[in-house]
């Protein structure tokens, strides 16, 4: 572990279910080199030998998750995705935790939090599992009743304020807090798309009236609901 008092650390996770593979040491191997190549010295490794990815109740993935809770971490980076967890709804709620405690989460083959939910969610519509079971994680929004799923767009497109009717702005718009944002992606709070409208309390949308944080402002804002086509 390489560490200084009050940094956060970068989490290194291996797992294996067989003890005599070999795999946690290429595992480590492969994040040594990552680490070094990308310069991280604030790092700590968490191994589970002997556990299976099919659950997310692992002592090690516990530690670390415990860690994490405690703000000790501020990403987590593994070799290849399996490592966090074979389970679609553990490993998709895991990961939304992650996003919303503002931990990032890397897999060495290109995976990150949004990559992986987005992943995960389009597994889900094409398979025959329950995928109402796995839905019902999402959270709702307040304003216009849908649950908050990736590209799934609030329905709510003018607030009022003073008297005044505005837009509300969109996400990766360029007043928004996460400006510029790739066609593709999600927004990290509300699961909005590029181009979507944020949901109620969303941190990311900037107020159309204030320009400061919508959640936060002092401006008393009313939603309206407009008729439009959510593609």
């Amino acid at each position: 572990m390489k560490n200084q008092a009050n940094e956060k650390i970068i989490a290194l996770y291996c797992q294996s279910k067989n003890r005599d593979d070999g795999a946690i040491v290429r595992q480590k191997k492969d994040l040594e080199d990552y680490i070094y190549d990308n310069k991280i010295k604030n790092y700590k490794f968490y191994e589970d030998i002997g556990f299976s990815a099919g659950t997310l109740d692992r002592p090690a993935f516990k530690s670390m998750c415990a860690d994490i809770k405690d703000g000790k971490i501020s990403a987590v980076i593994v070799s290849s995705t399996d490592r966090i967890g074979r389970n679609p709804t553990e490993t998709s709620n895991w990961l939304r935790e992650m996003a919303e405690r503002g931990v990032a989460v890397y897999s060495m083959d290109g995976w990150n939090n949004l990559k992986g939910l987005k992943y995960l969610y389009e597994l889900y519509k094409r398979t025959e599992w329950d995928s109402d079971k796995v839905i019902r994680h999402w959270s709702t929004c307040k304003i216009c009743h849908q649950e908050m799923s990736h590209g799934n767009s609030c329905k709510i497109s003018v607030i009022h304020c003073g008297g005044k009717k505005y837009g509300r702005i969109k996400a990766g718009d360029k007043l928004d807090f996460i400006p510029n944002m790739p066609k593709g992606e999600f927004c990290h709070d509300c699961n909005a798309g590029a181009g979507q409208y944020h949901h109620f309390n969303c941190d990311a949308e900037q107020c159309p009236v204030c320009h400061g944080q919508l959640i936060s402002c002092d401006c008393k804002i009313k939603f309206d609901e407009v008729k439009q086509d959510i593609k």
